[in-house]
C-alpha cells in the first residue's frame, strides 16, 4: 500500500484537480456543470450531460492516497435484480479503470481509484471518460430489466 501523501503534497494534487476541471468545464461540452465539497471535503461533483442517461454525476474524492470516483448508474431496482447484479459481475471482467458495485441499499455505482501519484491529466481524461461509458453503454438495459 503506498504511503500517504504529506498535506502539502495531498494541496498539490486538489489544486491540479481544479485546474483540470476548469479547463474542461470550457473544453468539454459533456462537462456541464462542478460543485466543490467544503474545505475539509476534498470532493468535486462534475455534473455530466449524456445522450442516453441525460443527466448524472461523477463524485471525485482525494482520499489520503488515492483518488476515489464513482457516478450513480440506477437506484435499487425493484424486479430482476439477480440477473442484473449477474449481468453486470460478468461486465466487470471486460471493464478498465472502473467497475460495477452495490450499495447496501441495492443501488448500483460505477466506481473506482488510483493513487494519488498517478493523477494527471491523461488519468483524470481516462477516469471521466470510462465513467461516461460505462454509464452511457448499461443504463437502458438495467432500467428496462430492472424497472419496466
Amino acid at each position: 500500500m503506498a504511503e500517504p501523501l504529506n498535506p502539502e503534497a495531498r494541496a498539490a494534487v486538489e489544486q491540479f484537480v481544479d485546474h483540470w476541471i476548469t479547463s474542461e468545464l470550457a473544453e468539454n461540452p459533456a462537462l456541464v456543470g462542478v460543485e466543490r465539497g467544503g474545505p475539509d471535503d476534498h470532493l468535486w461533483i462534475l455534473r455530466v450531460a449524456g445522450e442516453i442517461k441525460q443527466a448524472f454525476a461523477i463524485w471525485l474524492r482525494v482520499d489520503q492516497r488515492s483518488l476515489f470516483y464513482e457516478t450513480n448508474l440506477v437506484p435499487a431496482p425493484p424486479k430482476e435484480r439477480e440477473a442484473i447484479f449477474a449481468l453486470l459481475l460478468r461486465r466487470n471482467h471486460t471493464m478498465r479503470g472502473a467497475a460495477f458495485e452495490i450499495a447496501a441499499e441495492g443501488a448500483i455505482y460505477v466506481a473506482g481509484q488510483i493513487s494519488l501519484t498517478q493523477v494527471n491529466a491523461e488519468s483524470l481524461d481516462a477516469i471521466v471518460g470510462a465513467l461516461y461509458q460505462y454509464t452511457e453503454e448499461n443504463f437502458a438495459t438495467v432500467l428496462r430489466l430492472g424497472f419496466q
